[in-house]
């Protein structure tokens, strides 16, 4: 996925910006990110919708919850 075109030159700047910025946020929803896009990359579209439901579920019930 891409977001956004930079220069070369400027490719380590914007890059070191948004590590800082994905660091910002808890560690915990930042995993679950990372947990449903690895395991959903082998599931059918209605098990990745179904797999995010219960990460977002689970999350709901921890401190990092809003």
């Amino acid at each position: 996925m891409v977001n956004m075109v930079v220069p070369h030159d400027e490719l380590m700047e914007r890059t070191d910006e948004l590590v800082q910025k994905l660091l910002q946020n808890a560690p915990l929803p930042m995993r679950a990110i990372k947990e449903v896009a690895v395991r959903g990359l082998s599931m059918r579209l209605e098990d990745r919708v179904r797999l995010a439901g219960i990460v977002n579920r689970r999350l709901q019930r921890t401190d990092d919850a809003l």
